[in-house]
């Protein structure tokens, strides 16, 4: 754990390697130490060092052996900072020295094997594309409109984060970067609270970020909603000089100055309800959505250069567009306890929409020194349209077994309906010709069903768990611009295989590794 020398707030955790090594990655300059644990007790903690170049290696760090903990110890009633599962690592946020108002993002930085860049995208063990779960539940949200969730979600609302680098067999097969679950507290408060969080900051421009949290719970009914505002403007200001040249000689170079701005305005909300129908039963039913307005703008000004190195020309180049996204989705969820072992039987019922419109306008215009046109001005306008629905249920059984065994089994049937429509006017003559090289019609359906069952088995101290996905994909798409058009209907297995077994304290054995890829193994 890479902690701060100031007030030993935590900066990341990191598991070593098999060989001992760790490395910890995007750290800002600053004081540090390094606390190593045995995820149950604290072994070492270094001296003070300071970051203040790019790489930085540290010399070998010898560590004593643990020691038994007496049980009498309250420590050993707590969960650690980290646990190692089978099939999933765990982050206990509760359980760290973490910032109430920190939010979700900044404690997604800290979480072994994560990483968020600047622009809030986050990334598993250097792979992006990573699935955001709440509660277990698929937030259907990505890029600014992710990012922007999370930040107006506090580190003071987060139980634990799942790391899931390697899915089992109750996961969709889609991509292979990982999938992150962030398990909110639960609040089994009686009566009426909220919370309100509030923050502003300011680099070259502004930027807030705002938000409304409100829980009513009494016996049986449960309500909650939530409306989070999040404003930003961010820029780009670029300066480039290109050379060319032609048979190694100096043929000419232009010399640009680019300065771009990305206004954005994003509106969340949630509302939702969890009622308990008796004693072995529950339903739940929530709504969430997303409306984000876009404005970027830019201007362009570019000097041609000749050989000599003296100008000759230039030219501008403005954008402006305006740009809509929005997005909503249903969720209705049941679970039911069918017998007194715990066996559990929940249902889910998805409907989500993504919505795009947008108008782009693009002016290129051509002079010479005297500032004078000296060729048609170039008029480009682009107009977006898109939209994507989707549709999902699926069943779940868990199935608690005799001599520490679980069966899960599930299916699940999903319909995908995508209708993106780019058209593009060359307006340079002044009425709008429609631009054929540029623009884009492309409708796409893709229907997936899947049936999955693990097993999973405590042999002592060593866990395995194993688990078979299969997947049928039916995907119709068609360009309707050019006619072009493809009919595919295949399946696919999965399998995956987990175990585990702790040597000690100190030490446990995992397979598979981070980063093995569980594929198809079947494609007909």
């Amino acid at each position: 754990m890479l902690k701060n020398t100031s007030d030993s707030s935590l900066v990341k955790a990191e598991l070593s390697r098999e060989d001992q090594q760790f490395l910890f990655e995007a750290i800002s300059f600053g004081s540090y130490f390094i606390e190593i644990r045995s995820l149950q007790q604290i072994l070492l903690q270094t001296a003070p060092f300071s970051l203040n170049q790019s790489t930085l290696t540290l010399p070998d760090i010898h560590v004593p052996k643990a020691t038994t903990l007496l049980q009498e110890q309250k420590i050993t009633q707590s969960k650690p900072v980290v646990e190692r599962k089978a099939d999933k690592l765990i982050y206990n946020v509760e359980n760290t020295l973490e910032s109430p108002a920190n939010d979700a993002l900044a404690v997604l930085q800290k979480a072994p094997g994560l990483s968020v860049d600047q622009n809030g995208q986050i990334s598993m063990r250097g792979k992006r594309g990573v699935m955001v779960m709440i509660n277990g539940k698929m937030t259907y949200l990505s890029g600014a409109q992710l990012s922007n969730l999370l930040r107006t979600t506090t580190a003071g609302q987060i139980a634990r984060i799942e790391v899931i680098s390697n899915p089992s067999s109750k996961y969709d097969a889609e991509g292979n970067a990982g999938i992150v679950n962030i398990v909110l507290k639960k609040d089994q408060k009686r009566g009426t609270n909220g919370m309100v969080v509030l923050s502003y900051g300011r680099g070259q421009y502004g930027k807030s970020s705002n938000g409304i949290n409100i829980n009513a719970r009494g016996a049986k009914l449960n309500v909650f909603s939530s409306l989070n505002v999040f404003n930003n403007v961010g820029f780009n200001d670029l300066s480039l000089y290109r050379q060319f040249y032609q048979q190694g000689q100096l043929s000419g170079a232009y010399r640009q100055s680019n300065y771009l701005l990305f206004p954005s305005s994003n509106q969340i909300y949630k509302l939702g309800l969890d009622y308990t129908l008796s004693k072995k039963s529950s339903l739940s039913l929530i709504t969430q959505g997303a409306l984000t307005q876009f404005n970027p703008r830019g201007d362009n000004i570019a000097f041609v250069e000749n050989s000599q190195g003296m100008d000759e020309s230039y030219y501008t180049s403005i954008n402006r567009t305006r740009e809509k996204y929005f997005n909503y989705s249903i969720n209705a969820n049941t679970k039911t306890t069918l017998d007194s072992s715990g066996t559990e039987l929940s249902t889910d019922w998805d409907y989500a929409r993504y919505g795009q419109k947008g108008i782009q306008q693009f002016v290129t215009r051509y002079y010479n020194l005297n500032h004078e046109e000296i060729q048609a001005v170039n008029l480009l306008r682009g107009d977006v349209l898109g939209r994507l629905d989707i549709f999902a249920a699926k069943v779940d059984l868990q199935k608690p077994l005799r001599k520490n065994r679980k069966l899960e089994a599930g299916l699940k049937s999903s319909l995908v309906r995508n209708d993106n429509n780019m058209a593009y006017f060359d307006k340079s003559s002044g009425k709008p010709v429609f631009d054929l090289s540029q623009s884009n019609h492309f409708v796409y359906s893709e229907n997936i069903n899947a049936l999955y069952a693990t097993f999973s088995k405590e042999y002592q101290k060593t866990a395995v768990q194993i688990g078979l996905r299969a997947e049928q994909t039916i995907a119709k798409g068609e360009q309707k611009l050019n006619g072009q058009s493809f009919h595919r209907n295949y399946w696919q297995l999965f399998p995956t295989f987990f175990m585990s077994h702790p040597f000690n304290k100190i030490m446990s054995w995992l397979y598979p590794s981070a980063d093995v890829y569980n594929g198809p193994v079947m494609n007909s």
